[in-house]
C-alpha cells in the first residue's frame, strides 16, 4: 500500500513539473506577430503578475499588481516611480485628476501625487477588499464599498455623503451635477448632496444589472444576457433593446459612435444611436479587453495566449500576435490592454509591452 502511494505522488509531482517546464517555456519566448500590423517598440519588466493597467494624460502607463502601483513612461518604458500599496486584488483601473490618482487598496482609499507616486491622503473603508473607486468629477470622486456608495472631495480626502445603494458591486457614473448607479433599475442622485432625483426600477423578474456602460446621458446595459438596451436617462425613455444571438456574460465599451459588446466568445459593434449590430465575430475563446487603435480594434483571444486584430469598420481579422503565455487558470475583469496616441500597450503577468506602427 506504501508502495502506490509512493507511485501516485511521484506521478503527480512528474505532472506539476512538466506544466512549470510547459509554462516557463512559453513565457520566455518572445511575441510572435502573424501579420500582425503592429512591431514592439519597448518592453519593461516588473515585479509582480499585473492586475491592471491604464494610461494617463497620453503619456503614462499606471500598472497595478496586488501588491504594487508602477507609473512608466509610455514613450520609452522607463520607470518614473512605484510604490508599495496593501494586498489588493483590483478590478478597476487607476482613475485619474488632473495631478493626482486615485485607487483602493487593502487598507482603503489611497489619492498618490501622479508626478512621484507621494502619498497625498487616505481613508479607511468598511470593506477595503471589494471596494473601488468608480469615477470622478470636479473635486468628486465616488467609491463603491459594497454596499454603500461614497463620494468624497478629491482635494482632501472629506467624507461628502455615504448611502446604501445596492447589495452587489456596481458602476457608477457621474453626469453634471448627478451620479448614476445601474443596480435593479437605475438611481439618479444628486453628486452634491446624495438626494435620489430619480429611481427607475426594472421590471419584476429582471435579473440586476452587472455590466453596463454610460456615455451622454444614455446608460447601456443587460438585465437577461438575451438583449441589450438603451436608456436615455435626460428624457426618462428607453431608446432600444437589441436581441443578442450570444446569452453569456457580457462586457460593454462605448467608441464613439459605437458600443462594443464582448462575451468569452463573441464580440460585436453595435451602433449607440439606433441599436442595430454593425458587425459580430464568433467562436473566439476567452475575449477579452477590446482596444481601438489606429483604425484597428485589438482583442485578447485564446485564454490571452494571443492579441487578435480586427478592421474597426468591417469585423475582418486584419493580423495576430501570439504571445509567450498560456494561462491554465483565468481571472476576470483585469484591464490588460490600453491605447495611447502612439501605441498599443499591453500587459502579460509581469511584462509591459508597447506597440506601434
Amino acid at each position: 500500500m506504501e508502495k502506490v502511494w509512493i507511485k501516485a505522488i511521484g506521478i503527480a509531482a512528474l505532472m506539476i513539473l512538466t506544466l512549470v517546464t510547459i509554462a516557463w517555456t512559453f513565457a520566455s519566448s518572445p511575441p510572435i506577430p502573424k501579420n500582425f500590423p503592429l512591431s514592439q517598440k519597448w518592453e519593461t519588466k516588473i515585479v509582480g503578475d499585473i492586475e491592471q493597467i491604464s494610461i494617463v494624460d497620453n503619456r503614462i502607463v499606471i500598472a497595478r499588481t496586488i501588491t504594487r502601483i508602477y507609473a512608466l513612461d509610455a514613450t520609452t518604458g522607463n520607470m518614473l516611480w512605484e510604490r508599495t500599496t496593501a494586498w489588493h486584488l483590483s478590478y478597476q483601473p487607476v482613475i485619474a485628476s488632473e495631478t493626482m490618482l486615485f485607487l483602493t487598496d487593502g487598507k482603503g482609499i489611497v489619492a498618490l501625487n501622479k508626478s512621484d507616486g507621494s502619498l497625498v491622503w487616505q481613508q479607511s473603508l468598511r470593506y477595503p477588499s471589494g471596494a473601488e473607486v468608480t469615477d470622478i468629477f470636479q473635486n468628486l470622486i465616488a467609491v463603491n464599498d459594497t454596499p454603500f456608495l461614497s463620494v468624497y472631495r478629491a482635494d482632501d480626502g472629506t467624507l461628502v455623503w455615504d448611502k446604501w445603494v445596492c447589495r452587489e458591486p456596481v458602476q457608477t457614473y457621474f453626469f453634471n451635477s448627478h451620479i448614476v448607479v445601474p443596480c435593479f433599475g437605475f438611481i439618479v442622485m444628486d453628486a452634491f448632496s446624495g438626494e435620489t432625483i430619480l429611481e427607475v426600477r426594472s421590471e419584476p423578474g429582471l435579473d440586476r444589472i452587472w455590466e453596463s456602460a454610460f456615455a451622454d446621458g444614455v446608460v447601456y446595459y443587460s438585465q437577461d444576457l438575451e438583449h441589450i438596451s438603451a436608456y436615455d436617462l435626460k428624457n426618462s425613455k428607453q431608446l432600444w433593446n437589441t436581441p443578442l444571438e450570444n446569452d453569456r456574460s457580457q462586457k460593454f465599451e462605448v467608441f464613439g459612435k459605437n458600443l462594443i459588446v464582448t462575451t468569452d466568445d463573441q464580440i460585436c459593434m453595435i451602433n449607440r444611436d439606433t441599436g442595430n449590430i454593425t458587425w459580430c465575430v464568433n467562436n473566439l475563446i476567452k475575449a477579452s479587453n477590446p482596444t481601438i487603435f489606429a483604425d484597428q480594434l485589438y482583442l485578447f483571444n485564446g485564454l490571452r495566449h494571443g492579441i487578435t486584430a480586427y478592421d474597426v469598420r468591417e469585423g475582418e481579422q486584419r493580423g495576430r500576435l501570439e504571445l509567450p503565455a498560456y494561462n491554465f487558470i483565468t481571472v476576470d475583469n483585469r484591464n490588460l490592454m490600453a491605447s495611447s496616441d502612439k501605441f498599443l500597450i499591453f500587459g502579460l503577468r509581469n511584462y509591459i509591452f508597447a506597440y506601434g506602427k
